[in-house]
């Protein structure tokens, strides 16, 4: 009978728990079978790693450990997204949330189609993996001496050995959390229902290792692949590939590899996947003399014909030599493996994928290869607390190296997922990638949005508006192009058109109510009309900031620029006035533009979203220039004097021209400034980094904008802000930023690199084609769509049809 076959035999006389070692557990820590204790933490991994961060943990590895210690770093990626989702979901189906029925709807859509990205590739033309929710742990298990049961001074030891473990961890950016028997027993039943949902039930009363493996359920292993049998469930597959030899020059970022091609364009794991590094410290002095003798010998092989005879043994010396100078620099020795396991529920399409993965990890100059035969012994080797020393002698799927060495090896890296649920994307790996502008994590809640023409800049803002508002958020956008159309018809909004015969007033001093605090913007309203092309003097503003005060004490919020018009041309013996009231003329009750900024301001603005659109304005720049800043001004004094605790986004699209203008872009300085007590966000949208840097505020528009997102930017734009140093970035990421690309079509994706207070990463926006079509802007997908709009059509149903006919 052959070593499977007999396995499976075994197998058949045993229940799978057989196989388990939890008995029971306190505070975290975990009992078990074999005369040792245990704890499994999760993490928060890192999304990059430099000199300092290796060094901490080569410190973390070669601490003083009990001969026996197995330390495993595990990365799981799971299809359940219900958890990652539940804080996103919660936060818009509250019953006080006062978003549009349809906006939430919308939402739901969204996380229908994200979850059924977990099931099938939602790109499969350019990356076919799937969405999966990643975790991140560390279990360490360590023998006890006390009959039958530990001391009580090896408790206390073992947790101020865990309390160091998560101290040093939290040193190197990873904060870390204890896994309580709910969570244990949750992470360990994904080991044998990774497809099923997180259940964390736990029954005190009864053994740890009963409670993990769903009853009547058989684990047959076969001679590459182990099948796992529950009763009402399909059966899952599980297949491994051990790592049989590491590239000569492996290092943290290398090791980060293993879990996909960083770019997201290359061979991704795809699949739900357990990626496991363990760790095992030997008892130092045997493992010392052992390896001596033996570097002894192979130095003495390693000299004469023998060397030619058999080259292998150059690559044994230099191995040797490597970590005997490790030793030498006080090094622990170690011995160390890892194991990739993949699930599915097909074993030929397990044997392909891990096909792929296999000549994946070849290209990185690593040695893998698939588990045969010792299937179930690897399986139960790779569960948190599970790893034995028998298991080493037995199996000989170890490697002997020095802990600085075993340090670079960890699955510690990840991509960057961000923090909050104001919105979701995903990572170029495609797990899910959550922000939040309104996050506590942020200093304030302004954004910056940088994209080129063609990049996608109105689909992303799109993408934004539509996930806060359907948590509640009051939104205003202010565009010159009609991109915003649809998306407000159909979130039951209002669209306010700017043209000649518009019956709007935009008088900019109607809703004011303390002068002291909109003294500035007012000045910059008039200062604007005054001279549409230049900026003033400084004697000349002070001059219109005390014809606006002037007539303020007289009429109140009942005056309009013509008073401060008359004001001016009153003071006769004053050149400067006369000649700022000569100037104002055009906007004053008898000029041109008179009627739009003379009377009461009629501009409602009272929806969930509204969008004011001034492309009819656009044969007359003047006059749309500063309608536009009057507008924000209008919009800006809304959310000033609306409820606090709601959450106030104001968005202006194509702000590049707009801040060539000084007064346009002081207004934008100042309202970023106080924006924030409000609990309101301001979002501007260029094409490039220079169209701010380059205006009157940039720099402090910048500064007072705590999230800056970079799409597709021409590599000379990346150059410019590099050599400028507009945003503060290594060289490296950098190069990077010139990787950010968008792809059009139904199969595409735009990309967002996210340079925020709390990390940097880059994000992809992947729709559903019916977002697609929504949020489109150019082509039959806009033009059919917004006539549907004026025509009075439902849009769903227009959008619907559209895909329905065009696919």
């Amino acid at each position: 009978m052959g070593v499977t076959e007999k396995i499976q035999a075994m197998m058949e006389r045993q229940k799978p728990s057989d196989l388990l070692l939890p008995m029971a557990s306190n505070d975290g820590i975990y009992f078990l079978d074999d005369g040792r204790i245990g704890m499994l933490m999760e993490y928060v991994p890192l999304a990059g790693a430099n000199e300092r961060t290796q060094e901490m943990l080569t410190n973390l590895i070669n601490q003083a450990y009990l001969p026996g210690t197995m330390i495993q770093t595990i990365k799981m990626g799971v299809p359940d997204l219900n958890e990652a989702l539940e804080n996103f979901y919660v936060s818009r189906e509250r019953p006080d949330n006062p978003a549009p029925e349809v906006a939430r709807e919308l939402c739901a859509r969204r996380i229908d189609f994200i979850k059924e990205a977990s099931n099938h590739p939602v790109r499969p033309r350019i990356n076919d993996a799937l969405t999966l929710d990643l975790r991140h742990y560390v279990s360490i298990a360590q023998p006890f001496s006390g009959v039958p049961y530990p001391t009580d001074q090896e408790i206390e030891d073992f947790k101020d050995l865990r309390e160091r473990f998560r101290g040093s961890l939290e040193a190197a950016g990873m904060p870390s959390a204890i896994a309580e028997a709910r969570e244990f027993l949750a992470v360990m039943r994904r080991y044998f229902d990774i497809f099923g949902d997180w259940d964390k039930h736990y029954d005190e009363n009864e053994v740890l290792r009963e409670q993990i493996v769903p009853p009547r359920t058989r684990i047959v292993p076969s001679r590459k692949q182990i099948r796992i049998s529950i009763p009402g469930k399909r059966h899952q597959y599980v297949k491994q590939i051990a790592m049989n030899r590491y590239p000569e020059n492996v290092n943290l970022g290398l090791m980060d590899m293993f879990a996909g091609d960083l770019t997201g364009l290359g061979t991704q794991i795809g699949i739900p996947f357990v990626l496991t590094t363990t760790i095992h410290i030997p008892d130092q002095s045997p493992a010392i003399n052992g390896f001596r003798s033996k570097h002894a010998l192979i130095n003495n092989q390693a000299f004469g014909p023998m060397l030619r005879w058999v080259p292998i043994l150059a690559a044994k010396k230099k191995g040797h030599d490597v970590l005997g100078a490790a030793l030498d620099r006080r090094q622990q020795i170690v011995q160390a493996s890892t194991v990739l396991m993949l699930y599915g529920h097909s074993p030929r399409e397990l044997e392909r994928r891990a096909a792929t993965i296999m000549t994946y990890y070849n290209s990185l100059q690593a040695q893998a290869y698939g588990e045969q035969y010792l299937t179930l012994p690897t399986y139960v080797n790779q569960l948190p607390l599970h790893a034995s020393t028998e298991s080493i002698k037995n199996t000989r799927r170890f490697r002997t190296m020095a802990a600085e060495h075993a340090a670079q090896l960890l699955p510690i890296l990840a991509d960057w997922q961000g923090y909050g649920d104001g919105f979701f994307l995903h990572t170029r790996r495609m797990a899910l990638f959550f922000y939040d502008f309104f996050s506590r994590f942020n200093p304030n809640f302004n954004w910056l949005l940088f994209a080129e023409s063609g990049a996608g800049k109105s689909f992303a803002a799109q993408r934004i508006i539509q996930d806060y508002l359907a948590r509640g958020a009051k939104i205003w956008i202010v565009d010159k192009g009609k991109s915003h159309t649809k998306l407000t018809i159909v979130n039951g909004g209002i669209v306010i058109s700017f043209n000649r015969d518009s019956k709007i007033c935009l008088n900019p001093f109607t809703k004011v109510i303390e002068i002291e605090e909109d003294i500035g913007m007012l000045t910059a309203m008039i200062s604007k009309m005054v001279a549409p092309r230049s900026k003033l003097e400084d004697r000349e503003e002070a001059m219109i900031m005390q014809a606006i005060q002037s007539v303020w004490t007289n009429l109140s919020s009942d005056m309009t620029p013509h008073d401060v018009y008359a004001w001016l041309l009153n003071q006769r013996e004053s050149e400067l006035a006369v000649d700022l009231a000569n100037r104002l003329f055009p906007f004053s009750r008898l000029g041109p533009y008179g009627s739009w900024f003379n009377g009461r301001n009629n501009l409602d603005a009272d929806a969930p979203i509204v969008t004011l659109e001034l492309k009819d304005l656009e044969d007359n720049e003047i006059l749309q220039e500063v309608v536009l800043l009057q507008v924000m001004i209008t919009v800006q004094q809304g959310m000033f004097k609306g409820d606090d605790s709601r959450e106030k986004m104001m968005i202006a699209e194509e702000c590049g021209d707009l801040f060539k203008q000084y007064y346009f872009s002081k207004f934008a300085a100042e309202l970023n400034a106080k924006i924030r007590k409000h609990r309101g966000s301001l979002g501007l949208i260029f094409q490039n980094l220079a169209q701010l840097y380059n205006s009157a505020f940039g720099e402090e528009i910048a500064a007072s904008a705590a999230t800056k997102l970079i799409m597709q930017q021409q590599p000379e734009s990346i150059e410019l802000t590099r050599t400028k140093r507009w945003i503060d970035l290594p060289d490296a990421v950098f190069d990077l930023l010139k990787s950010v690309s968008t792809v059009k079509g139904p199969q595409g994706y735009s990309e967002i690199a996210f340079h925020t207070p709390n990390g940097f990463g880059i994000a992809r926006l992947i729709d559903s084609r019916f977002n697609q079509v929504l949020f489109s802007t150019e082509g039959a997908e806009r033009t059919e769509i917004l006539a549907a709009c004026e025509r009075g059509e439902n849009v769903v149903e227009a959008i619907e049809e559209f895909i329905a006919e065009r696919g």
